[in-house]
């Protein structure tokens, strides 16, 4: 069984109808989209991806942007892609 961090969350989701929300999210932990951004007041499960929603892109910009930053002054490795490619390799 697929599991995330011994968690039976997915497991257990095959049991849902396939369009619950529930098992759509837990479908999304074997091929994460690149972004996901949640309304979480609304939301609290994080449902519903409102990375591509219409009316959400300069939310996304703005956070994205402050990714960056914090990568630029906390020098998060990850962001050299030579070193991505090492990690790719020495967890194969």
């Amino acid at each position: 069984p697929f599991q995330v961090d011994g968690d039976s969350a997915y497991t257990d989701s095959r049991s849902l109808p396939e369009d619950h929300p529930a098992r759509t999210a837990m479908d999304r932990l074997r091929s994460p989209p690149e972004w996901e951004l949640y309304d979480l007041q609304a939301d609290p499960n994080e449902f519903d991806n409102l990375a591509d929603a219409e009316g959400m892109a300069g939310t996304l910009s703005r956070l994205q942007s402050a990714i960056s930053q914090w990568q630029q002054e906390t020098q998060d490795p990850f962001v050299n892609e030579a070193f991505q490619q090492q990690v790719v390799q020495r967890y194969k």
